[in-house]
């Protein structure tokens, strides 16, 4: 017969157990309190700051300060600026200038392998024991490689995972920067470097394209500087080394020359065959003569005449000089020409005398046609060195002309060159200025403003722990395992109670004997 179980044995069930395990409640009571204030200890003290920054699209306010500098068009949003901004703020390399500026990395490792305090001390002790130690027996064992510390990198992942609560109100334009530091000073500095560094870097992000230009502007100038200084000194010693002022003018100067030198072979061809036709009618009519022959045969052999001719050779090749250099009016070339003059009426003389010495007596005519053709003669040798001289003149001109032409081609490159550096310099130079000022003068697509700096009293209690939170909340813990803990106990046990023999033994009860 099966027992109906009455409210007396449902009080039973529920008083019955934390009475009996009485001790052990007591003892799980006290336990999980004392563990629940010695595991509050061992977290270290945390104070909050928050900062909060206003995030609002920027309209485009930024003048057009230089023609050459083409800015970009207008972007359309389709997200919220805060919402980019939060993630610029939680971003890994913001966590990690955090790090190295407040020097995070460096209280990990202390904390780790130089604990400053008690509570670290433990903390150490503990996790020395449930963790270092079996890894360094793995690792001996060869079931583990032994890995390098990063300290740099896990305090990058301690702050981005513990020390900062970074989040947007809904519906709002307010950005919410908590940063949780081990003293009120820290998490201040930390909450306000953030806000203020990501001002900067939206900025920076907003202008890299000119940042990127204004680096590489600045880095060219002096390698510019530098081959322009270069190119200059190989044009001042190519000048230098050809003694060349200005070669253009006298490629110029130079070609009037040659012009009048073959004005001068023209007209002096002119003459030699005016004065050839001459010479051959005189000797035409003195062909039958015998004293025709007199000049080649006498004159030719006189040492005196030939000095004479190599005289006026050597005056005419420099007259032909001077005229190539300087005018007809010039004091040099006067004086020659005089010369040149006496030197012919010099020969004239002597050949006549020749002539006179070496004929017997003439007629009139005949002596006329004869010193008619000795002068033609004269002229005509004349002519002819004046014609070599000037031949020769010309050839030296026009190949000093061509020298000076590939002088000047080269001059020219090199000319060429240092414009061209200097205007690329002057470039750059100029690049570098306006894109400084750009740089100085943008303007961000959003506009960010902060509106409460993060700030702690120095007085100010940890936000965490907070042990008008813990004590209540570990009483209630600790009450709750002591009484659960009977209970698990029973339901483990084995033992039946008196209206249970029924359902266990699956026999009904005789008897029951009262409790006395």
């Amino acid at each position: 017969m099966q027992r109906i179980r009455t409210p007396q044995h449902l009080l039973y069930e529920v008083l019955y157990p934390p009475f009996k395990w009485k001790g052990l409640v007591c003892l799980a009571f006290i336990s999980t309190f004392l563990g629940v204030i010695a595991g509050t200890y061992l977290v270290t003290p945390q104070w909050e700051a928050t900062a909060k920054i206003l995030v609002r699209e920027n309209p485009r306010l930024q003048p057009v300060l230089f023609k050459e500098l083409v800015r970009p068009g207008e972007q359309t949003q389709k997200v919220k600026p805060s919402s980019n901004i939060v993630e610029i703020m939680i971003s890994r390399e913001m966590a990690q200038e955090a790090v190295e500026k407040f020097g995070l990395d460096k209280r990990l490792y202390q904390k780790k392998n130089e604990p400053p305090d008690l509570r670290d001390k433990v903390k150490r002790l503990i996790t020395n024991l449930l963790i270092e130690y079996p890894k360094s027996a793995l690792i001996a064992i060869g079931l583990l490689e032994e890995e390098e510390k990063d300290y740099v990198a896990d305090a990058v992942d301690d702050f981005m995972d513990d020390w900062e609560d970074i989040s947007t109100a809904e519906e709002s334009d307010v950005v919410s920067i908590g940063i949780w530091g081990e003293t009120p000073q820290l998490a201040t500095d930390i909450s306000n470097f953030i806000a203020e560094r990501t001002m900067t870097k939206t900025l920076e992000l907003a202008n890299i394209n000119n940042v990127k230009a204004y680096e590489f502007a600045k880095s060219q100038l002096p390698i510019v500087s530098e081959k322009l200084k270069a190119a200059e000194e190989q044009l001042r010693a190519f000048k230098r080394d050809n003694s060349i002022a200005e070669p253009d003018e006298e490629i110029k100067i130079k070609m009037n020359r040659i012009d009048k030198v073959e004005a001068d072979i023209a007209q002096v061809e002119g003459d030699r065959k005016e004065n050839s036709e001459k010479i051959r009618e005189l000797k035409s009519h003195l062909d039958e003569q015998e004293k025709g022959i007199i000049e080649a045969g006498f004159i030719a052999g006189n040492t005196l005449v030939v000095n004479l001719k190599t005289s006026l050779a050597e005056q005419e090749a420099t007259l032909s000089s001077l005229r190539a250099e300087k005018t007809e009016k010039h004091p040099d070339v006067i004086a020659l020409q005089n010369k040149i003059n006496e030197t012919k009426e010099t020969l004239r003389q002597e050949i006549q005398k020749i002539v006179a010495s070496k004929t017997e007596t003439m007629s009139p005519i005949y002596q006329n046609l004869v010193e008619r053709l000795i002068d033609a003669q004269i002229d005509e040798f004349v002519l002819s060195i004046r014609w070599m001289s000037l031949s020769s003149t010309r050839k030296s001109l026009k190949d000093t002309t061509m020298a000076l032409s590939d002088k000047s081609t080269e001059l020219g490159r090199l000319a060429r060159e240092v414009d061209i550096l200097d205007a690329l310099y002057k470039d750059f130079q100029t690049q570098v200025e306006e894109l400084q000022i750009l740089n100085k003068s943008a303007i961000s697509d959003v506009d960010m403003r902060v509106i409460d700096p993060g700030f702690v009293p120095e007085s100010a209690d940890p936000s965490w722990p907070s042990w008008k939170i813990v004590i209540p909340v570990g009483f209630l813990v600790a009450l709750l395992t002591a009484l659960v803990f009977p209970f698990v106990i029973e339901y483990w046990g084995d033992s039946v109670r008196a209206w249970e023999v029924e359902e266990v033994l699956g026999k009904p009860i005789a008897g029951e004997i009262p409790r006395a």
